[in-house]
């Protein structure tokens, strides 16, 4: 919001909700169509032939792993600001060497640990409203805002939270296999319309109270400055370490589980994906540091290709026979993520 502004960034954060949740649905209609699909690079195989299928195989694993990236940036970001005497290295070593085992659980107790990562989410954001409600001198107080601005300082800016507000919309990588293994499918609409409403709803105060308690002062993670602001009471900043311990947690491994998938299928020794895919994610977190630059990269050049364009391109494959009015509509939307896929790629690489 500080990037682009009040106008600019509710309209945008709006936007990509209300898109990304509509390509959702597309990709429950298709794989309702053709049942034999079981995944998002099956239906891009299905839809482009195997070469194509490739490269969206590449695309749609390196949306999941920079998902994964962010969760354990903001796992070891949170825990170093309040102990740093833990090295942040150790901290990634950690979860890590946790995710190998958490990959080894099914889908369905992996869906009650996402769960717990919702009620995370929640009781964060009521903490960071505790919080900004406890302090009455700015920075840091809802009740005495700093200085917010309606529109982006420059185009850049904008270009940058384009990124940002799409990378929480990136989960259409795990869609095919959350729909296979919905008890009813015909329920997956549904799911959806909840899903995306909630998210939105703690995307959006999340967002309105970090950018009025801290302005233009707000870090890439606003956890980061309520821990280490030593005004708060002692106890809002232990909650938050231990919300932000559980949340990645419970995320890493639904993210993981299409990768985990994938090797599976190519590599016969399970133990040995699960190590490498590990590997995968510690080396990339010791070489990516910025959690902002990786979320806004995640979600300008993978999210707007795996959560905007390729779905609508897979859909107006899938069914030719609808109307025209509505083929429009989806083109316009390929044009969109195409656009905002280059645009904020170019921006993360100029900031």
């Amino acid at each position: 919001l500080h990037l682009s502004g009040w106008v600019i960034g509710i309209i945008t954060l709006l936007f990509a909700s209300i898109s990304t949740k509509q390509t959702a649905v597309l990709l429950g209609r298709i794989l309702e169509k053709y049942p034999q699909l079981q995944t998002y690079q099956d239906i891009g195989i299905f839809c482009y032939g195997n070469n194509i299928g490739f490269i969206i195989l590449i695309i749609f694993t390196l949306d999941l792993i920079g998902a994964g990236i962010s969760m354990i940036l903001l796992f070891a970001d949170s825990i170093n600001a309040i102990i740093p005497s833990i090295p942040q290295f150790e901290l990634k070593v950690f979860i890590c060497s946790l995710l190998v085992i958490l990959n080894f659980l099914p889908l369905r107790l992996l869906s009650f640990l996402s769960l717990l990562g919702i009620i995370c989410t929640t009781c964060t954001c009521f903490a960071i409203l505790i919080a900004g409600l406890s302090k009455t001198v700015s920075p840091g107080s809802l009740l005495t805002p700093m200085e917010t601005n309606l529109f982006p300082n420059s185009l850049k800016n904008v270009f940058f939270s384009f990124g940002l507000f799409m990378a929480p919309w990136g989960g259409h990588a795990t869609f095919p296999e959350i729909f296979k293994d919905q008890l009813k499918p015909s329920k997956f609409n549904k799911c959806m319309n909840i899903s995306f409403t909630f998210s939105f709803m703690m995307d959006l105060l999340t967002g309105v109270f970090g950018f009025l308690m801290f302005g233009n002062n707000v870090e890439d993670e606003i956890t980061k400055n309520i821990l280490i602001n030593e005004d708060y009471p002692i106890w809002i900043s232990q909650l938050i370490v231990i919300l932000m311990s559980i949340l990645p947690i419970s995320k890493l491994p639904l993210i993981s589980r299409p990768i985990v998938t994938i090797l599976d299928s190519k590599i016969n020794n399970k133990l040995i994906n699960r190590i490498l895919l590990s590997l995968v994610f510690l080396i990339a977190t010791t070489m990516l540091t910025n959690f902002g630059k990786v979320m806004s990269l995640l979600g300008s050049l993978i999210c707007f290709t795996v959560c905007l364009t390729l779905p609508c391109l897979y859909y107006l494959h899938t069914f030719p026979e609808i109307p025209i009015r509505e083929k429009i509509v989806w083109w316009i939307m390929v044009v969109i993520g195409i656009v905002g896929a280059i645009g904020g790629t170019i921006a993360v690489i100029k900031i």
